[in-house]
């Protein structure tokens, strides 16, 4: 990302996903405690980036999110709730679903996610 300003994004990087339309990414995420959790995801915002939509464990999580911007940015702290895990591992799938009417394709990028307890 060091053409875009790498500080930005955690360790400079990002997973780059050249999907098409329902292309898609799984990771793997894991709690040792069941309990309520906040699930949060920093993506890359790209005049390129399409609309992904995000679920955990099969279950569609929030709204989709347009990643579509002007320029290559980071696109924030995307919060998708508060939610109640079981402790263990957990799949967060994010699927390219489709692309704002200015954005040149369906890509996206991933920053980060964070799992935090839900206070």
């Amino acid at each position: 990302m060091a053409e875009w300003g790498r500080p930005m994004w955690g360790g400079g990087r990002q997973l780059f996903c050249r999907a098409q339309r329902g292309g898609f990414v799984t990771l793997a995420l894991a709690n040792r405690r069941a309990g309520r959790y906040r699930l949060r995801v920093l993506a890359t915002a790209a005049p390129d980036f399409g609309v992904v939509r995000v679920a955990l464990d099969g279950k569609h999580l929030g709204h989709d999110i347009n990643l579509y911007s002007g320029r290559v940015c980071p696109s924030g702290s995307i919060d998708l709730g508060a939610i109640d895990l079981p402790a263990g591992r957990h799949a967060l799938r994010l699927t390219s679903v489709g692309k704002d009417p200015a954005s040149a394709n369906v890509w996206f990028g991933v920053d980060a996610v964070e799992l935090a307890v839900a206070e």
